[in-house]
């Protein structure tokens, strides 16, 4: 569902800033929307004076961060998204300076609508965004003067801007990517894998990337690191932020030395915590392991006993996942151990019990003299399966606890429902991060204490949670008013909704919770109005459909490889004599494992992806070389039309390739056809215009496909002259149920013939439809009546046998 204006403005007005609204018209124009009531006395005039003054108001074109002068009889308002350092001229107050962040609010039939938030508004001048960043990137470098060591990367590209080590200037990495650095200076000191591991994830530009889009901007961890003999913790922070000059994510990651707090807690946990699951001592040169005290049910070892290690193992070993238990045992021989404990004071490795719960072993020096060792047992359940901001389970807590929910409740009638929040994240940014956090809070809390009553809920990830829920609690009626929130904080108020999808679980069903999460998550992809209906439950159809889209999208290269897609011909026939003139390519794909793939149910997907101009590429090379062969032979050939989506308009590969094709082809210029959807031109840029332009410079012939089925129809061919316009297959369909479709085709067929332009019917499949299109003299009819899409083989057949009569 769309907002309208009106709505938008609704939203910009709960901004707590002074704010200006405005809306650019297509012709550039402003048309003011709303304006705090600080603004015409900020600038120094009337009220009435200040809506004169916005009448005449223009866009601005400046690029985003440019520092700019706002005049009183030129007022310049931004067209994008930007911040920017502003001063205004005023009439009696001189010059003003103030930040500005200006940002598209919202997007309607009239143009999109534009918030400019006015910051620091002061007669002293303000630093540029620029200054403002670098000062802000130094001031994080050097922190509190503790850091023994401080790295500032870009994380798009991987690469380390600035390098500092105990305060001083370290450049010999800086234009290097990260993880040379890391193998080269931090990695050697490393002692776990493990660690190393957790380093090199935290490091990866795709997690820092998905920690910034979900609002994680600042996180530590506690690290240890050998030098020399001697181990060291040290506390890593890492600090995420935008570079608006280049809108790159960066980080800046600093070190400090924790060791003796580290250590303390260390000590603190080993003799204090009353949550372990066992503590002993090993003796490595007995070979003997005591055990002080545990808390392991199913097994013999008794409490302060001591017992032969090997032997102990193999008890401690029948409690551990069979997934897991090669890798115990070979992680825990006296051997191993001596040795991943040299020069070292800790060693420590994860596994999971029989009950699949993670536990941690980890290894202390206890005396090293006489080379005794601490062991230490630890439940890591709580840690690695609850979510640090709702505090309910986290996706790994979740996939435990359903699980075993549904072993012990397999004749019960349960259903999963997944949810989450709409526009999440520009609630982060109009509201901030701390807002968005409580409302993930009350949103969970809603949720927990709601007619749900759910067995168990968690957070997946940002702002999506699942819950686990008994069939007769699915009120489905009051879905709505659950989904929700009228958050209400200071001066903002403001509406949060969500949406669910549902899936319900049968008795005795034996489908995997990570299966069920993914499928809930496929019905929240129907909902179609989130406002009367925000849940949708989720049918078979909607897994074939889903299945179909992935299979597109995983296997299209392997499929244009193996020639799995195939060239189907559809022809195009003279209105008054019947006869063929054209053609149109349409693709086929017959996969050899899933069947026939039908192209409503792949060419979204790969559309919304950008794939598509792959699977174009490969449709006008096929359709190239097959009129190039025929013509080699002197055999008949006809204009054959080839489909350009959105994306090929933008990729300056294949519009690139199109150009040199036409170039450097013997063929008549003729036969090259092009159809351009109408949402394909209504999005176009200037290379694509480009593109299109030199196209018809070289004889090409352009049609506009599915004419009459987007906002833009009359906009299309005033600024293009198109050659042919196909009129969408909904009108045709009409003809003979509505006079006023029929009068819509009518104006259409004539407006494209005062334009100079050919028309087509696609889809025709009766003599009605043919009698009243001829009556009103369309061009041509392209439908199943006449022809329906041919195989290339018995396409050339076709022409082949028009050749010979002919003849």
């Amino acid at each position: 569902m769309e907002f309208s204006t009106k709505d938008i403005v609704e939203f910009i007005k709960k901004i707590p800033e002074t704010v200006i609204a405005y809306q650019i018209k297509k012709d550039h124009t402003v048309h003011s929307l709303y304006y705090s009531e600080k603004i015409p006395e900020l600038c120094g005039i009337s009220d009435e004076e200040y809506r004169e003054l916005m009448l005449k108001a223009t866009v601005s074109e400046k690029r985003m961060g440019d520092s700019v002068s706002v005049s009183f009889d030129h007022f310049l308002l931004p067209s994008v998204t930007e911040e920017s350092s502003c001063c205004f001229q005023t009439r009696t107050k001189g010059k003003i300076y103030f930040q500005s962040r200006a940002f598209q609010a919202g997007e309607t039939e009239e143009g999109p609508v534009m918030a400019v938030v006015l910051e620091g508004i002061s007669q002293q001048k303000s630093l540029s965004s620029r200054e403002v960043h670098r000062e802000i990137v130094e001031a994080m470098i050097q922190g509190d003067g503790q850091n023994i060591c401080a790295l500032y990367m870009d994380v798009m590209t991987g690469e380390i801007l600035q390098l500092l080590k105990n305060g001083s200037r370290a450049a010999d990495f800086e234009g290097h990517r990260i993880d040379v650095w890391l193998k080269s200076v931090l990695f050697p000191g490393i002692p776990s894998e493990e660690k190393r591991e957790e380093l090199r994830t935290n490091f990866a530009s795709k997690e820092l990337l998905r920690r910034y889009t979900a609002g994680n901007q600042e996180f530590s961890l506690v690290h240890e690191f050998d030098d020399g003999n001697k181990i060291c913790a040290y506390k890593m922070t890492t600090k995420l932020l935008l570079n608006i000059q280049n809108n790159h994510v960066e980080a800046c990651v600093t070190w400090k030395d924790v060791t003796r707090d580290y250590v303390d807690y260390i000590i603190n946990r080993t003799m204090y915590n009353n949550d372990y699951i066992a503590l002993g001592v090993i003796d490595t040169e007995n070979h003997t392991l005591y055990i002080r005290s545990h808390r392991m049910e199913g097994t013999v070892i008794e409490p302060m006993k001591s017992y032969p290690y090997e032997a102990c193992l193999e008890m401690l070993g029948a409690r551990i996942h069979r997934r897991d238990q090669e890798y115990f045992m070979n992680s825990s021989g006296v051997g191993v151990l001596l040795k991943a404990m040299n020069g070292r004071r800790q060693h420590s490795f994860t596994i999971h019990n029989n009950s699949d719960e993670a536990e941690r072993y980890s290894y202390y020096w206890f005396d090293k003299r006489r080379k005794r060792i601490l062991l230490v047992v630890e439940s890591m359940v709580k840690e690695l399966d609850t979510d640090s901001l709702t505090g309910y389970l986290n996706r790994s807590g979740f996939m435990h606890h359903a699980e075993s929910i549904l072993k012990a409740n397999s004749e019960r009638k349960l259903a999963l429902l997944y949810v989450n929040i709409q526009r999440f994240k520009a609630v982060n940014d109009l509201l901030g991060y701390e807002a968005g956090d409580q409302i993930i809070c009350e949103i969970s809390n809603n949720l927990q204490s709601s007619f749900l009553k759910p067995l168990i809920i968690a957070r997946m990830e940002a702002d999506h949670f699942v819950l686990l829920v008994d069939q007769e609690n699915l009120e489905l009626d009051r879905m709505v008013d659950l989904l929700h929130l009228c958050y209400n904080k200071a001066a903002i108020h403001t509406d949060i909704y969500a949406r669910c999808g549902i899936r319900y679980i049968d008795a005795e069903e034996k489908v995997s919770i990570s299966d069920l999460c993914d499928q809930a998550k496929i019905a929240k992809g129907y909902i179609s109005n989130n406002y009367i209906q925000p849940y949708s439950i989720y049918n078979e159809k909607m897994k074939i459909e889903y299945e179909q889209r992935s299979i597109a999208l995983i296997n299209l290269e392997n499929a244009i490889r193996n020639e799995e897609f195939q060239i189907y011909y559809q022809p195009v026939v003279d209105a008054k004599t019947e006869k063929i003139i054209s053609a149109e390519a349409l693709i086929r794909w017959i996969s050899p494992t899933h069947g026939i793939m039908l192209p409503g149910n792949f060419i979204p997907a790969l559309e919304e992806s950008g794939y598509i101009t792959m699977l174009d590429e490969f449709v006008n090379r096929k359709v190239y070389e097959f009129l190039t062969e025929r013509s080699r032979q002197n055999k008949k050939i006809l204009p054959v039309a080839v489909n350009l989506s959105r994306m090929d308009l933008m990729d300056m590969n294949i519009m690139n390739s199109v150009l040199h094709e036409i170039q450097d082809s013997e063929l008549p210029r003729n036969v090259f056809h092009y159809e351009i959807t109408e949402s394909a031109y209504a999005e176009i840029t200037d290379p694509g215009m480009k593109f299109l332009e030199d196209l018809h410079d070289k004889g090409a012939v352009l049609l506009v496909d599915d004419f009459g089925s987007g906002i833009s129809s009359l906009s299309t061919v005033q600024d293009y002259a198109f050659d042919v316009i196909k009129l969408d297959i909904g009108f045709i369909r009409k003809i003979g149920n509505s006079s006023r479709t029929e009068n819509i085709i009518a104006a259409l067929i004539s407006l494209a013939h005062h334009l100079n332009m050919k028309v087509i019917a696609e889809g025709v499949e009766t003599e009605e439809q043919i009698a009243f299109l001829r009556k009103h003299e369309c061009d041509y009819f392209q439908g199943f009546y006449f022809f329906r899409p041919f195989p290339q083989e018995e396409f050339e057949r076709m022409l082949d046998r028009m050749q010979e009569e002919n003849e």
